[in-house]
């Protein structure tokens, strides 16, 4: 009776161990990649780290909590979640790596920018045409959806509440080119990823009016519960990865790899967030 209890004993904490060991990906429901592609990914990452990875979806308020109490282990942040997460979590959310975008010559680069956009066959090719127009943010969270956004209207002098005829919040980027289309919207502010979807959607039947500044791509994030060595190992797998490697070939992975930049990358959101929030 004495070894039969023993050995379960030694089962229970097998198994406690074994799902403690299991490592949670957590990323924003509007994540650009396809879910396919982050199922790829995660498990490219599990075979790197040398544990077994699941891949969750949180939204943003949810996917912070749950890093900062080490529910989930690695997360993807929009740049503005970052500099949140820097503002009110302080060092028990980690910088692990910048994602990387392509710039104009294929070479990774670790920023993007927001878009003003409206119909190809409008009438406006600056923000400035716009006055008493309806106008499209995606989210007050967004940082080419909003935060950038406001930053380069503020510079043109434009005030969106006095400016415009309407503000419309849409929610996602998706919606931003449904307003579009549909002529709900006169303009509005997506990103180059977001406008590629709606091409494919809905032929190319959109237009740049402006570019915001440069800005600092999302971040991957480790809770500071998970050791050193596995942020290292989570770290050294990212920014190994190439251009030509399957995962980031994956159909439906929009990523082009990952940039070791810092924390004081994001200083200047930090700053912007201080501005419109």
């Amino acid at each position: 009776m004495k070894r039969f209890l023993t050995l379960f004993l030694l089962l229970l904490t097998f198994n406690a161990f074994a799902e403690e060991a299991v490592l949670k990906y957590g990323v924003l429901p509007s994540n650009p990649n396809s879910r396919e592609s982050l199922a790829v990914f995660t498990k490219y990452l599990s075979e790197k780290i040398g544990k077994p990875t699941e891949l969750v979806y949180a939204d943003t308020e949810e996917l912070l909590s749950k890093l900062a109490d080490g529910d989930i282990s690695f997360g993807e942040l929009s740049s503005t979640a970052y500099a949140t997460a820097m503002a009110s979590f302080k060092d028990k959310i980690k910088y692990v790596v910048t994602v990387a975008a392509r710039n104009e010559e294929g070479k990774p680069v670790p920023y993007y920018r927001g878009l003003f956009l409206t119909l190809k066959d409008s009438p406006y090719n600056s923000p400035l045409d716009l006055n008493g127009k309806s106008f499209g943010f995606v989210s007050r969270t967004s940082t080419s959806g909003y935060v950038y956004p406001m930053e380069t209207l503020k510079g043109m002098g434009i005030d969106p509440e006095t400016f415009f005829g309407t503000v419309a919040f849409a929610g996602n980027h998706a919606k931003i080119f449904e307003g579009l289309k549909t002529g709900f919207l006169d303009a509005g502010v997506s990103n180059y990823d977001a406008l590629d979807k709606a091409k494919a959607m809905y032929g190319n039947i959109f237009k740049i009016i402006a570019t915001t500044a440069e800005i600092p791509s999302g971040a991957i994030v480790a809770s500071s519960k998970v050791d050193e060595k596995t942020v290292v190992k989570a770290q050294d797998a990212l920014i190994s990865l190439k251009p030509t490697d399957a995962v980031v070939n994956y159909p439906g992975f929009l990523y082009k790899g990952f940039i070791k930049k810092g924390v004081g990358f994001y200083d200047f959101i930090k700053g912007l967030i201080k501005k419109f929030f």
